[in-house]
């Protein structure tokens, strides 16, 4: 019985182990990025390493912040998947978010691999820069959640918040197009004195750009959602313009983000969902917003949002 149990001790670490492959393992000898520089040869994957990705699949860094590093107001690190080595692709969604929330105890990031990323990851790698950032560890770990993430411009586990947790670069959005639908595939969850819908907004072209939104009617225009499936709008020739220019950020609550599409077509929930706001109406808003996409007063001054456009008073 002891043997037996021993036995399935082992076969437990093995999988285990199995699960999540090491990449890269400087425990001990940790590398510092000082300027955005490459490091591809210092903390990197290789493209042998990285031939069995996928789609989904997580690649996991351990890092945390460079407290002798006083030069970078805001420590953070940036994934790359190269075509033919560093440094053919730089861009900070090819494997997802950045490390933007550094602290002083090595923690884990997780990025989500895209079909670019996993595609570029197997001619050259992946590889990481930054600053004021140390890195210790990388792991790869399968995706084994049964989703399909193919064409996902954004793909993740990242809960909402009014910070904008949910962000993609502009490189994400090549082929956003006015008459496409950009949709982000979210799990909603239940929280206390919330709204009964997701809660938030979406900047198309970042702050300052255009804000979509799901409850309030003077925003400049509303989306769609399904309960626990998605949210999802219409491009117009604007958005699609604001998102080549400098990507999106999602902002709210009550919800967690999953992946991140353009479609050619309106996605089918086995249903229309529910609209959350008269688009057409609320194009006519003159509602102000500050950049954290809240409503101020008519009169407020700062740096602010009006009819999707940034004004100064």
């Amino acid at each position: 019985m002891k043997k037996t149990l021993l036995s399935m001790v082992a076969l437990f670490a093995a999988v285990t182990v199995n699960a999540q492959v090491v990449l890269v393992d400087k425990t001990g000898a940790e590398v510092a990025l000082n300027g955005w520089s490459g490091t591809v040869e210092t903390f990197a994957a290789t493209a042998e390493q990285c031939k069995d990705m996928k789609t989904g699949d997580v690649i996991t860094v351990v890092a945390k912040r460079d407290a002798s590093n006083t030069t970078q107001g805001y420590p953070q690190f940036t994934g790359i998947a190269n075509t033919e080595g560093w440094p053919s692709i730089i861009s900070t969604q090819l494997l997802g978010m950045n490390g933007s929330n550094l602290v002083d105890e090595f923690t884990p990031f997780d990025f989500y691999l895209t079909d670019f990323a996993v595609e570029n990851a197997k001619k050259g790698g992946i590889a990481f820069n930054g600053d004021g950032a140390i890195l210790q560890k990388m792991t790869w770990t399968a995706d084994e959640s049964g989703i399909d993430f193919t064409g996902a411009l954004w793909i993740g586990n990242t809960k909402a918040t009014w910070g904008g947790a949910v962000s993609a670069g502009k490189d994400a959005f090549s082929d956003a197009a006015e008459g496409k639908w950009f949709e982000l595939a979210i799990i909603q969850e239940e929280v206390e004195g919330a709204l009964p819908v997701p809660n938030g907004n979406i900047h198309c072209g970042g702050w300052g750009g255009i804000m979509v939104s799901n409850y309030d009617k003077d925003a400049v225009c509303g989306f769609k959602y399904k309960e626990g499936k998605a949210i999802w709008f219409q491009l117009t020739a604007e958005m699609a313009t604001k998102l080549k220019e400098n990507g999106v950020v999602c902002q709210g609550d009550n919800w967690t983000g999953k992946a991140m599409y353009i479609r050619d077509t309106e996605p089918n929930f086995g249903g229309t969902g529910i609209t959350s706001v008269d688009a057409e109406n609320s194009m006519k808003t003159s509602a102000v917003y500050n950049l954290a996409g809240q409503r101020v007063a008519d009169n407020a001054k700062g740096i602010l949002i009006k009819n999707g456009k940034k004004i100064i008073r």
